[in-house]
Order: C-alpha cells, then sequence, then structure tokens
C-alpha cells in the first residue's frame, strides 16, 4: 500500500513538471528602515564612573538587491531561489554626563571630572549576503486566463520565505560633542577650556572600528501587484518585512563606558577614564541583538513561457 501511495505521488510529481506552464526571473532593489534590537540598561549601579544618560536606538535606512528564480508549479503559485547583498544597521544615540569623582589633576588636586555628552551618535553597519528559499503568488487582479504569462495588466503577487544570511563586514562609526570639565568642591570652582588641564570641548571625535557578526537566517514576507509592460516584462513593487531568528551581534565584553582619546595624548589627563571603543563593549548594552528591516521593494519580472496543455493535473490551473 505505501508503495502504491509513493507511486502516485510521483505520477503527479512528473504530470505536475510536465504541465508546467511559466517561470519568472525577478530583479528588485529596495529600501527599509532597520534596526539591530539592542536592549539598552541605564540604571547601572558605578562608582566609577556615575551615570546619568539616556540611551536610544532609532534604527538606520537600508538598501539593497536581489535576483531570484520562481517555478510557478500551480496557477498560481511557485516556489522561488535566489541571492541578493544588502546593507543595514542602527543607530544608537547617546546624551547625559559621566562623573568620576575624587580623582587627582596634574598638580596633585583632587577633583570631580564630568564628561558632558551631547548627540553622541554611533552608527552600526551591517552588510551581508542572503540566499532565500520562497513560496510565492501570482495572482490575476483583471481576469482569469490559462497562461499568466499573457497580457494582463495587474496581477497581486507576494510572497513568505527563509533565508540563510553571510555577514561580508560589520563596523562602527561614532561622533558627537564631548565636553570635559572638572569640578572642584573646595572652592566651588569648575574648569573649562583648558586643553593642558584635559579641560576642553571636542567636535572632531571619530571613533570607528569593526564589531563581531554572526551567521544568522531571516524569515521575511512580501505583499504588492504585478503591472505587465508586456506579455513577458512586468514592473513590480511590494511592501516587504524581514526578521533575523537568530543574533546578528553580541556584546564584547561588560567595559565601562569612557571617552578617552589616546590619540591625541590624553592618557596622563585622562587615566582614569576608558579608552572609548563601541557602545558594544560596555555595560549599555545587553541581549542578543536580532535585525530587523521593513520597506519597500521594487523590480522587474521577466516571464518564461513553457508547455501549454488543455488538461492540468493541479486543480487550481482549472478555469
Amino acid at each position: 500500500m505505501r508503495r502504491f501511495d509513493f507511486f502516485i505521488l510521483l505520477l503527479f510529481f512528473f504530470s505536475a513538471v510536465y504541465a508546467e506552464q511559466y517561470s519568472a526571473f525577478d530583479l528588485t532593489i529596495g529600501g527599509a528602515y532597520s534596526n539591530i534590537g539592542w536592549k539598552s540598561q541605564v540604571d547601572i549601579e558605578s562608582k566609577m564612573p556615575t551615570l546619568n544618560v539616556n540611551l536610544s536606538n532609532k534604527g538606520l535606512f537600508a538598501v539593497g538587491g536581489n535576483f531570484s528564480y520562481t517555478w510557478f508549479f500551480c496557477r498560481y503559485v511557485g516556489i522561488g531561489v535566489g541571492a541578493g547583498i544588502w546593507r543595514a544597521g542602527t543607530n544608537l544615540t547617546l546624551n547625559g554626563n559621566l562623573t568620576y569623582e575624587g580623582v587627582t589633576d596634574t598638580d596633585g588636586e583632587r577633583y570631580n571630572h564630568i564628561t558632558q555628552i551631547d548627540g553622541w551618535r554611533e552608527r552600526q553597519t551591517l552588510l551581508y549576503a542572503e540566499i532565500p528559499l520562497a513560496l510565492r503568488m501570482n495572482i490575476p487582479l483583471n481576469g482569469r486566463s490559462r497562461s499568466l504569462s499573457s497580457n494582463q495588466s495587474v496581477s497581486l503577487i507576494g510572497e513568505i520565505s527563509v533565508a540563510y544570511c553571510l555577514p561580508i563586514s560589520m563596523n562602527y562609526e561614532a561622533s558627537g560633542t564631548i565636553k570635559q570639565t572638572g569640578y572642584y568642591e573646595p572652592w566651588h570652582l569648575t574648569l573649562h577650556d583648558i586643553d593642558e588641564a584635559g579641560f576642553y570641548t571636542e567636535k572632531n571625535f571619530t571613533p570607528s572600528g569593526k564589531l563581531p557578526s554572526y551567521k544568522f537566517f531571516n524569515i521575511g514576507a512580501k505583499l504588492g501587484v504585478a503591472v505587465s509592460l508586456t506579455k513577458r516584462v512586468q514592473l513590480t513593487a511590494q511592501a516587504a518585512f524581514h526578521y533575523s531568528v537568530k543574533q546578528v551581534t553580541s556584546v564584547e565584553g561588560m567595559g565601562l563606558l569612557g571617552f578617552r582619546n589616546d590619540r591625541i595624548g590624553q592618557e596622563q589627563t585622562h587615566y582614569f577614564m576608558s579608552e572609548y571603543t563601541t557602545l558594544a563593549q560596555t555595560n549599555l548594552l545587553q541581549g542578543k541583538p536580532k535585525l530587523m528591516n521593513i520597506g519597500l521593494e521594487i523590480g522587474v519580472r521577466f516571464m518564461l513561457q513553457h508547455s501549454k496543455h488543455s488538461k492540468y493535473p493541479c486543480r487550481c490551473w482549472i478555469d
């Protein structure tokens, strides 16, 4: 009985292949709002420094493109494979101040050093390639035709997909305004704009570097329309959503936030301060960050006509 069932399924499969009507090549480009889902924690008990900061994650504009091939094994439904490349990421914005209490200046006097942070932004970008496997639909909206590659005007299109994603690079770039001041409690005196003592305003501090990245899987969904230009060519536009089911990067250590810039010789005046690397290496970020993209993709679809038959083994081909 099992052999008979297998034979029927095999016969159905080959008859479906024989009755194949059409396939399609797609070339698409897209833009999206992207976000790497860091979890932030700013209420941290720390003696050095004391933190009073606000951290927000505002996302980043993502761009990318892909090509794919779809075999429509049923009149309205097909399976597609392809490849693409995307640049996505997130923007982390930090404001507030850090206070280092009871440190010693170059003259041996004790004071409180205050680092004021204004609009500090760390931009994290991930460049990755993807290999998607998708279940796609193509439904005519202006009448039914035995050949979906005929000259129809509009079709409803969409897909659900799983993509294997390979990171190419992941980097960070940071910039903002950092103001270093010193408060001397015995005299109720605040010093600023004294460069040799380490009290100054810095606007050209732009650290950058690499972040760890991992292979991950994306799940996605798209929905849109295809408008025919000719019997073989369609323009497509789809709203798209993608979300990674595995983390794309990680917290590297639990260091303290600091803005010492050793490149301009602050090792002596700011000896008590950590050198800035990335927010991902501080205790301000935690969790297993995942990537989300939501946006619009437009493209061109090239239809390929195959064999025509008067009878179709798949019932969804029947008018």
